[in-house]
């Protein structure tokens, strides 16, 4: 092989990807594609004291008024039946209530500590505390069926990734 072989070969190998990287990088380029179904908060919250009510894995949180109204107990039900819904990964979550209520029947109750978390939402929660997605439920049915499989696939996907029990 003669040299120009050699240095085409170089350029083609190496630095023409870097370029193309680079190009891509700077033009902001990114794909549209998403995985997860709930949203991201725009900033980062965090439930002081969470490890207080022992929480699982994962837990599915919905803060509600001082009184649980109809639309809360709606929003309850559909809780329970995610979590019926996650079948062998039903133990690794809980169902907690962010409210200065006393508890309801099966979930779990935290204070309300932080304002930047909506009423009519599911949240999902990590075992520390980190508020992750955020699922705004609507007056849909339909649509609120489509947002608890969106959960259910994003809990079951975190489930099948998890590298500690």
């Amino acid at each position: 092989m003669n040299n120009k072989k050699i240095i085409s070969l170089f350029i083609c190998c190496f630095i023409l990807p870097l370029l193309l990287a680079f190009i891509l990088l700077k033009s902001d380029w990114l794909p549209d594609h998403k995985v997860n179904n709930g949203y991201f908060l725009e900033s980062q919250v965090t439930l002081v004291e969470w490890q207080k009510i022992s929480p699982k894995q994962w837990s599915i949180l919905q803060k509600t008024e001082n009184t649980c109204a109809a639309q809360c107990l709606a929003n309850n039900q559909q809780m329970t039946q995610i979590a019926n819904a996650l079948g062998k990964y039903k133990d690794k979550v809980d169902l907690v209530l962010l409210t200065n209520s006393p508890s309801i029947h099966g979930l779990k109750s935290y204070p309300i500590q932080s304002q930047a978390l909506q009423l009519n939402t599911l949240y999902l929660v990590d075992r520390f505390g980190l508020v992750v997605l955020a699922y705004p439920l609507s007056d849909n049915p339909q649509k609120n069926q489509d947002i608890k499989r969106g959960l259910i696939k994003d809990l079951k996907k975190l489930f099948k990734y998890a590298r500690s029990a």
